[in-house]
Parts: structure tokens; C-alpha cells; sequence
């Protein structure tokens, strides 16, 4: 390997969150990216060189490390060693203070090139990736997507559960009645506050849909009520305008968790915004970013495919074509010349590194 593993800890107000590095080897200030991770009290800062085989995510970020970047993966609050509130109790605030803590520690690392910071959301990840760049003091140097939903929280919710349940096959009928109350179900909970016993009690029939099996009192999919509702008051498409960052937008052929347009609507709204964006397909993977052979295949078998280096490939060029572009307009504005630095502000040739084989 080039590259070596650190663990560590980021402050973050009273508490500490449990961060984990890769660092290269070679001596100077490298490219850096920062992880936002889906949804889910899994701890992240494990030893990356040993993720199971078929890790998709730890595939790509080793992929990414022995390219010469300097990734971080932090635990946030209440997840493993990391302290803070309870994973189930913590507040939206919470979590966007600990990523824009933890970007902040990572910049600041004298081994890290400053102009050459990326952020990478996966699935809710991507979610808070333009709160996390629109609230923070450190602007990094790109944002890449993965499997992030463009549509408010409890819309993306009702979107996805129509979704699962025509690839459940579940008859047609069964479909609209289940994607209906589906829909009301987390309008209600999420957009209007209504709590799940007065929802039961008033819509005893949204109480015993499918989509209420993960609702509690005070909980929905692990985390507090209160956590997606703040999350379901974001306009995505005002927070994706004032991201003022290049993004890549990605979506795998075979995501079902997200739909088909999230990606191309979050790149579309950055450029009407005056950035720069691009959304790009990944070919045969699904939303853990793992190759199937259809959609049908990832539904019956998440979790069971293998890893791909195009994801790899993909996210590298773009990083080093980024990181390029804003190295070569930081060192033509020092000189005075940025005209010629928006001319040097183009793509240049990639050489991609050899990667390891996943480990057994």
C-alpha cells in the first residue's frame, strides 16, 4: 500500500467524534475528501484496508487513497466511540455541525492542499452536502453525489415506497392503495407534525400501511422525528443554488433507493445557479455502489454484489480535473493574472492508479 491509516478525534462543542485517515505515504500537501455517510448508526472508522471484499463504499475510498488522496471518515454522535447525543436522538443541527467541523479539521491538516478539498454524500450524505458547504466557513473544492434524492425529504420517502413496491411486485391495485397512504403517512408525520398515535388514532388505515412498520412515537428510520422534519422544512433546490462548488451528481443504473432524475435535477439547478455541475450514470450499480445485473437483481439481493473500479475511474477524473482547475486559477491570481487562469481552467489527461484487490 502508499498509504497509511490514522484514528483520531475532532472537537466538535462539549464532545469528541471518532475520525479515521488515510494519509499517503509521499511527502507534500495532497488532495483531500471528506465523506458524508448514508443513513445509519454503523460505525465508519474501522481499518479501511480490512472491509469485507464486497464493501463498495471502502473499495472506492481505498481506490481514492492509493490515488494519492487524503480521505476522512468520522463517526457522528453517538455512533461507537464518538460522543454527543444519542445516533437516535441527535438533531439535524447536530450533524451539520459535526461535518462542517470535521471539514474544517480536514483543511486544516499541513499535509492536506487546501484548494484541493472535496465533500462526497452518499444517499442522506447527499442530502446535507449543500447544508454542510452552505453553512460552513471552509468551502471545499468540489462536491460529488451519490445516490442523493432531490426532492424534499418526505416526497423522496413516498417516491421510493412506490418504487419498492412495484419491484416487490406487489399487485396493482395493492400498489396505489399502499403508495397512497404512503404518501399521506409522511405528509402528515413529517410536513405537518402530526404524531404518529394522533395519526393512528384519526387514520387507523395509514397506521397499519406498510410504510408505518419503522414509525414510533418519536422515531423514523433509526433517528428522531424531529431529525427529518427539519430535514423535510430544506427546499433542496435553494439549498443545491447556493452551494457555489462544482458537483458531480452521480446515480447507479440499478439504484432503486433514489430515483432515476435525482441526479440530473441536482446538476441542473446548480447550473441555472451559475456553477458548474454534471450528472453522470454509473453503469450496472446499485445505491452501495456494487454492480447487478438489473434492477430487479439489487431489490432481491442488496448488499450481495460486487465491487466495481468505475466508480473509481469516474470520481478521480473529475477530482483531478477540479482540483487542477482551481490549483492552476489560485496560482495565476497570486501572479495577478486571472484571465489567463480561467483559461488554463480546463480538463487535463488522467492516469488512474493500479488498485488492490479487496480483501476476503
Amino acid at each position: 500500500m502508499s498509504w497509511d491509516e490514522e484514528r483520531g478525534w475532532i472537537e466538535v462543542g462539549g464532545h469528541r467524534l471518532r475520525c479515521a485517515l488515510t494519509r499517503p505515504r509521499a511527502e507534500g500537501a495532497h488532495p483531500a475528501a471528506l465523506l458524508l455517510p448514508a443513513l445509519g448508526a454503523r460505525v465508519r472508522t474501522g481499518p479501511l484496508a480490512e472491509a469485507p471484499a464486497g464493501d463498495g463504499l471502502a473499495f472506492l475510498l481505498r481506490g481514492w487513497a492509493e490515488a494519492g488522496f487524503v480521505t476522512l471518515r468520522v463517526d457522528p454522535a453517538g455512533v461507537g466511540e464518538s460522543g454527543g447525543p444519542a445516533y437516535a436522538e441527535a438533531s439535524l443541527a447536530d450533524d451539520v455541525e459535526g461535518q462542517r467541523a470535521s471539514l474544517a479539521w480536514l483543511t486544516a491538516r499541513p499535509f492536506v492542499a487546501p484548494d484541493r478539498v472535496f465533500v462526497l454524500g452518499h444517499s442522506l450524505g447527499g442530502a446535507l452536502a449543500p447544508l454542510l458547504v452552505e453553512a460552513g466557513a471552509s468551502k471545499p473544492c468540489g462536491v460529488l453525489v451519490y445516490g442523493a434524492p432531490s426532492r424534499r425529504w418526505s416526497a423522496g420517502l413516498a417516491d421510493g415506497a412506490r418504487r419498492q413496491l412495484t419491484l416487490a411486485g406487489v399487485p396493482a391495485e395493492e400498489r396505489e392503495r399502499e403508495a397512497a397512504h404512503a404518501a399521506r403517512l409522511y405528509d402528515r408525520v413529517l410536513r405537518e407534525g402530526v404524531s404518529p398515535d394522533r395519526l393512528r388514532r384519526e387514520h387507523p388505515e395509514l397506521g397499519r400501511c406498510r410504510a408505518a412498520f419503522d414509525l414510533s412515537e418519536r422515531h423514523l428510520h433509526g433517528r428522531a422525528l424531529d431529525y427529518f422534519r427539519a430535514l423535510d422544512r430544506v427546499d433542496p433546490e435553494r439549498a443545491w443554488r447556493g452551494v457555489g462548488a462544482p458537483v458531480l451528481a452521480l446515480h447507479g443504473e440499478h439504484d432503486w433507493v433514489v430515483g432515476d432524475d435525482d441526479h440530473t435535477r441536482i446538476a441542473a439547478w446548480v447550473e441555472a445557479s451559475g456553477g458548474r455541475a454534471a450528472a453522470r450514470t454509473l453503469p450496472g450499480l446499485d445505491h452501495d455502489w456494487l454492480r447487478q445485473e438489473s434492477l430487479a437483481a439489487s431489490f432481491a439481493g442488496r448488499g450481495r454484489g460486487a465491487v466495481d473500479p468505475g466508480a473509481v475511474v469516474e470520481t478521480l477524473a473529475w477530482m483531478r480535473a477540479e482540483g487542477d482547475r482551481a490549483s492552476g486559477f489560485t496560482r495565476r491570481a497570486e501572479a495577478g493574472d486571472t484571465a489567463s487562469a480561467a483559461e488554463d481552467a480546463h480538463d487535463q489527461p488522467v492516469s488512474l492508479p493500479e488498485l488492490s484487490p479487496p480483501r476476503a
